[in-house]
C-alpha cells in the first residue's frame, strides 16, 4: 500500500511541473528561400538582452535544427554563419529589430530564419603612384551624435604589398572606407567578424600586437609632413566622404584612393598669469593640449576616425617654467588649445593653415562656479550628475560634479563658453550609451533667472557664474503604445518606432525608442511630457532616426501628440 501510495504522489508531483515545449526550425538563404543553409550556428537565448546563451546547436545538411525540452517561456532565436550577417528570427533586414518565439507548456513550435548573404568592397591605397602595404582600411557608418555626423568603425583590413584591401561580409547598407598609414609601430586592434544584429555590439575586436607587422612599408613621412586618416574618394574631411552602397552577397571594386602625406606645422606661444607655486615647492604643471574645434568622437579601437587629427600623434605638451609651450607636428585644420593648471584653465581657438604659428599668447583666467539646486518631488536619486557638455561638444571637454542629497551643486574651474546642460542618467545628450537607472524620472527644465537653459543652452561668464540654475523633475512620466499597420491594415512586426521632441532638444537629447511585436503592437514607457512626433520605419536601422536629414525626409510622415503628465497616447502607424 505504502508503495503505491509513493507511486500516486509522485505521479501527482509530475502532473503538477510545466511541461517542456519544443523549438525546431530551418535556416535558409534570404536570397534564394529554397536553399537551406547547413553548420550555422543557432543560438537560444533569454528575451532579455542580458542573459547568456541558454542552449546551442548547429542546422544540418537541410538547414534544420531542433531544440527538444526548452521551458515555456518567451526567446530570443540568434543565427550565425560564416559569410552572412547575423540573423536574429523575426529581422525584416540586418540590423533591424527582432521578435521574440513565445513558447508555451507542451508546444512544438517551427520557425524559419531567412540570412543574409554579406558583401564585399575592395580596393587600393597608393601615394605617388606607389602601393602602401600594412596600412589600415576601416569600414564605418555613419552615426550622428547630437545631430552632428560622425563615424564609427565596424569592420578592419590591412593591405598587401600592392596596396590592395579587401573587406569582405559586410552586411548590407552604407559604408564609408578610411585610409590610415601608420608612421610609426601601431598595435591598434583588428575589428572582425562583422555582423548584423541590433545589439550594442555590432562587432568583435582581437588584438595585434606583433609592431613590426603594424607599421605601413612603401611609404615614409618626409620631414614636416604626416599620414593623416584619409577618406575615399582622398579627403580627411568626412562630410566630403563619399559612401559606398553595400548590396546583400554584392560587391564593390576598385575603390581606389591615394593617402599621400599632409604637411604639418609647429604651434609656439607664451602662457602669462602662470600659477605661482609654494616656496620650497616644484614648479606648477601646466599641461598644454589641442582638440579639434569640431570635436572627436572616440571609437573602441582607439583609433580618431574623423581624420582631423592623427589619432598616434598626441597634441599635448608641458608648459616650461616662463610658460613657453610647442606643439609640434600639427596638421592645418580649427582648433582650441586648453592650457590647464591646478584651478585654472585657459582656452583660444588656433587656426592652422599653410605656416607655423610662432607667437601665440595665452591667458590663464581662473575657472567659474557654476551652481544651483535640483528640486525633485521625493528624495534627490542617488547617482544623479549635472554635467556641463561643450556647445558644440569636444572630446574631454565635460565637466560636472555629483548632485548633494540636499539638491545641491557645485560645478568648479569650468572655462568661460557655451554649454548644454544635462542631468545624468536621466537626461543625456544622443550618443551616451549608459543606461538610465531612474525609470520614471525626468527633467522638466532648467532655469538660470529668466533664462530657458535647458533649450537654450547655458552661457558661462563671470557675469553669469553668479546666477544659480534651478533644475525641476518631474516623476509623472507618460506612455505611447499602440500598432503598427501596413498600408492595407495588416500589422507589421519587427519595425522601429521612435517619438522625436519638437523644438530645440529635437537632436540633443537621446530619443525614446521601441519595436513591434509579433502582432505589430508597441509600447514607449517613461516619456516626458511635451511635443512629439511619432515614427514607424520599416527599413531603417537603429540610431537612424538620430540623422536629421533622415528624418527630414519623413517629416511629413510623422504623427504630431501631445502627451501629458502620467497620460497614455494610443497610436496607430503606418509603417514606411
Amino acid at each position: 500500500m505504502r508503495i503505491l501510495q509513493t507511486a500516486v504522489f509522485t505521479l501527482a508531483l509530475i502532473s503538477q511541473q510545466p511541461q517542456s515545449a519544443a523549438l525546431e526550425g530551418v535556416v535558409i538563404d534570404a536570397a534564394s528561400p529554397t536553399s537551406p543553409l547547413s553548420k550555422a550556428t543557432v543560438e537560444l537565448h533569454a528575451a532579455s538582452r542580458s542573459a547568456g546563451i541558454l542552449s546551442e546547436t548547429q542546422s544540418d545538411r537541410d538547414g534544420r535544427f531542433y531544440f527538444p525540452s526548452v521551458a515555456p517561456g518567451d526567446y530570443r532565436v540568434v543565427v550565425r554563419r560564416s559569410g552572412y550577417a547575423t540573423a536574429e528570427y523575426g529581422q525584416l533586414r540586418p540590423g533591424s529589430p527582432s521578435i521574440h518565439v513565445a513558447l508555451a507548456a507542451g508546444q512544438r513550435q517551427t520557425i524559419q530564419i531567412p540570412m543574409t548573404r554579406g558583401g564585399v568592397v575592395s580596393g587600393r591605397l597608393i601615394e605617388n603612384g606607389k602601393p602602401v602595404g600594412q596600412a589600415s582600411v576601416v569600414a564605418l557608418k555613419a552615426v550622428y551624435s547630437e545631430g552632428v555626423f560622425q563615424t564609427t568603425p565596424m569592420l578592419t583590413d590591412k593591405t598587401d604589398d600592392l596596396g590592395e584591401y579587401h573587406l569582405f561580409w559586410l552586411p548590407p547598407g552604407r559604408y564609408y572606407i578610411l585610409g590610415i598609414v601608420w608612421d610609426s609601430a601601431s598595435g591598434v586592434g583588428f575589428i572582425v567578424n562583422a555582423d548584423g544584429d541590433d545589439s550594442d555590439s555590432f562587432y568583435s575586436e582581437r588584438r595585434n600586437l606583433r609592431a613590426v607587422l603594424n607599421r605601413a612599408i612603401g611609404a615614409g613621412a618626409p620631414e614636416g609632413q604626416l599620414h593623416i586618416p584619409i577618406y575615399y574618394p582622398g579627403t580627411p574631411d568626412p562630410s566630403l566622404a563619399r559612401p559606398i552602397e553595400i548590396t546583400a552577397g554584392g560587391e564593390v571594386r576598385n575603390v581606389d584612393f591615394d593617402v599621400s602625406t599632409r604637411p604639418t606645422w609647429r604651434v609656439r606661444g607664451t602662457i602669462t598669469g602662470m600659477p605661482i607655486a609654494p616656496a620650497g615647492a616644484p614648479p606648477v604643471r601646466v599641461n598644454v593640449r589641442m582638440l579639434p574645434a569640431k570635436g572627436l568622437l572616440a571609437s573602441s579601437t582607439g583609433v580618431s576616425v574623423n581624420g582631423i587629427a592623427p589619432p598616434w600623434e598626441a597634441l599635448t605638451t608641458v608648459a616650461g617654467p616662463d610658460g613657453a609651450f610647442e606643439v609640434p607636428r600639427v596638421v592645418p585644420g580649427s582648433y582650441v588649445l586648453f592650457a590647464t593648471a591646478t584651478n585654472s584653465i585657459a582656452r583660444v581657438p588656433v587656426e592652422v593653415r599653410d605656416r607655423n604659428i610662432d607667437s601665440l599668447f595665452v591667458s590663464f583666467e581662473s575657472g567659474l562656479k557654476v551652481t544651483g539646486r535640483v528640486a525633485s518631488p521625493g528624495a534627490i536619486p542617488a547617482g544623479l550628475r549635472v554635467v556641463l557638455r561643450q556647445d558644440p561638444p569636444m572630446l574631454d571637454a565635460d565637466t560636472g560634479a555629483a548632485v548633494a542629497a540636499d539638491g545641491t551643486f557645485t560645478v568648479a574651474n569650468v572655462p568661460s563658453g557655451s554649454y548644454r546642460v544635462w542631468v545624468t542618467p536621466i537626461l543625456t545628450w544622443t550618443g551616451l550609451t549608459t543606461p538610465s537607472t531612474q525609470p520614471g524620472l525626468y527633467v522638466t527644465s532648467i532655469v538660470q533667472g529668466q533664462t530657458d537653459v535647458l533649450n537654450d543652452g547655458l552661457r558661462v561668464s563671470t557675469s553669469t557664474a553668479e546666477q544659480p540654475l534651478t533644475i525641476t523633475v518631474g516623476s509623472n512620466p507618460g506612455t505611447l503604445q499602440g500598432r503598427i499597420a501596413d498600408n492595407q491594415g495588416g500589422p507589421v512586426a519587427a519595425t522601429w518606432v521612435a517619438v522625436i521632441p519638437e523644438g530645440p532638444l529635437r537632436f540633443r537629447t537621446a530619443h525614446k525608442f521601441a519595436s513591434s511585436d509579433a502582432a505589430g503592437r508597441f509600447q514607449i514607457g517613461n516619456v516626458p511630457p511635451g511635443n512629439y512626433r511619432a515614427y514607424a520605419w520599416m527599413d531603417a536601422e537603429k540610431d537612424d532616426w538620430q540623422d536629421p536629414a533622415f528624418v527630414e525626409r519623413y517629416a511629413s510622415l510623422g504623427t504630431p501628440l501631445q502627451l501629458g503628465e502620467g497620460a497614455t497616447v494610443t497610436l496607430e502607424l503606418i509603417a514606411r
